[in-house]
């Protein structure tokens, strides 16, 4: 089965001749079986099959691998530079192993993991799997915040303890003013209170386990940020118009692009309620639309709207793959998983917005929702109704749309001295 995927001559001797040569018409059955597309299968026996030589090298066998071993490969194998990920992107020799390593082990050639093991990790790894089971059970933070706020605490004791053996006592607040300086310099005003916050729950966090004193909190240093600074961005309406006008092809991608951008300009949705939302959420019968709680945990129903709804039934009905998965958005490509992470809807609307000719100091899905929210304010919606549509938690946030009330504005702005113009 493997060299209906391969056809030169020298690649199929390589793959024959390795390791994990005899298991690898299971992994491309098993694979073909689970529904993944040609490519990702033969990037997955290609992986299998540098994996197998990394094994002969280090002098290891089939019967030697383990999670912490996969873990061990990864981690030597170089990354690729991305402006998304400060530790780079992982290349091809390195994604799938674990599930390689799987199909192995279904076959018994692995040994199965010990039960009750924890896999082994450092004393940071094991102190932020602490930090994120506090943060989840004592504070109720969002999934997407959680997990902001553990790359900022990672990077922070990362850096303060390069040896993965973090002294507490040593710790001092220079230390803490040092990295949040380092880091906020680098970021957008908007966002510099980012690192700020997610040393601020470490440093909470390990006040509250009483490995540092009480009061320690003060050596985190303010970030001057002004309220209503800056102006949400958004487009004007003939602008969002445009960028739908895009989407009007019949393809699978062009039917998801469509739904899941509409979804963001007439409901304002944040890109993680896109990427969340199931089958049964849509109850087609009344007409609504039910948001799950997200980041302010607050469920919400809103109306449907025509074009809205659709969107959403040519691309449930004609694109979206068959599946047994019940979100409703999945990915383009075999085998249909779920949308992770909310990439798509914001790669999505950032190609469509440059396509469409529209200057932007920074894209992404959230220009639509504030464009959406905008729309809302100038035609006289009360800030409780704008809140209530965007599922905001506090009225303060959503006063910011009032700068961009222009006519409104105008009413109210005093004429200049000396009648001046």
């Amino acid at each position: 089965m493997v060299n209906t995927y391969y056809v030169q001559a020298a690649v199929r001797k390589r793959m024959e001749s390795g390791i994990i040569a005899p298991y690898l018409d299971f992994i491309a059955a098993e694979l073909e079986r689970q529904g993944y597309a040609r490519q990702g299968i033969r990037r997955r026996l290609h992986a299998a099959e540098m994996f197998g030589q990394w094994l002969v090298n280090g002098g290891l066998s089939l019967a030697d691998i383990t999670d912490s071993v996969v873990e061990r490969y990864i981690a030597g194998v170089p990354r690729r530079p991305s402006p998304r990920r400060p530790s780079g992107r992982l290349v091809h020799n390195a994604r799938g192993i674990h599930h390689v390593a799987d199909l192995l082990r279904e076959q018994g050639v692995v040994p199965p993991e010990p039960p009750g093991t924890p896999a082994p990790c450092d004393e940071i790894h094991a102190c932020l799997l602490e930090l994120e089971q506090y943060m989840e059970q004592a504070m109720g933070t969002a999934a997407s915040t959680r997990r902001n706020y553990l790359g900022y605490a990672r990077a922070f004791l990362n850096a303060t303890f390069p040896d993965s053996h973090p002294e507490w006592c040593l710790l001092k607040p220079h230390h803490v003013s040092q990295f949040i300086q380092q880091r906020a310099e680098k970021l957008a005003p908007v966002s510099r209170k980012d690192p700020v916050r997610g040393v601020q729950v470490l440093i909470r966090f390990l006040v509250h386990k009483g490995q540092l004193p009480d009061g320690f909190q003060g050596a985190i240093p303010p970030v001057r940020e002004w309220k209503h600074a800056t102006l949400p961005r958004h487009i004007a309406t003939d602008e969002v118009e445009r960028v739908l006008a895009l989407c009007q092809g019949t393809s699978p991608k062009a039917r998801r692009d469509r739904a899941m951008l509409l979804l963001l300009a007439r409901l304002g949705l944040r890109p993680g309620e896109v990427t969340r939302l199931c089958l049964e959420d849509i109850d087609w019968r009344s007409g609504n639309v039910l948001i799950r709680a997200g980041k302010t945990h607050r469920e919400r129903l809103m109306p449907l709207p025509e074009d809205v709804g659709v969107a959403l039934m040519e691309y449930a009905t004609l694109a979206r793959p068959r599946a047994t998965r019940r979100q409703l958005f999945l990915s383009l490509c075999p085998p249909y998983a779920p949308l992770r992470t909310t990439c798509a809807p914001t790669q999505m609307a950032t190609g469509l917005l440059r396509q469409a000719g529209i200057p932007m100091a920074r894209y992404g899905a959230y220009v639509f929702r504030h464009s959406a929210a905008t729309q809302m304010v100038r035609r006289g919606a009360s800030f409780k109704q704008v809140a209530d549509v965007l599922g905001h938690r506090s009225l303060g946030t959503t006063a910011g749309y009032a700068k961009l009330d222009l006519p409104s504005l105008a009413q109210v702005a005093l004429p200049w001295p000396g009648d001046v113009r």
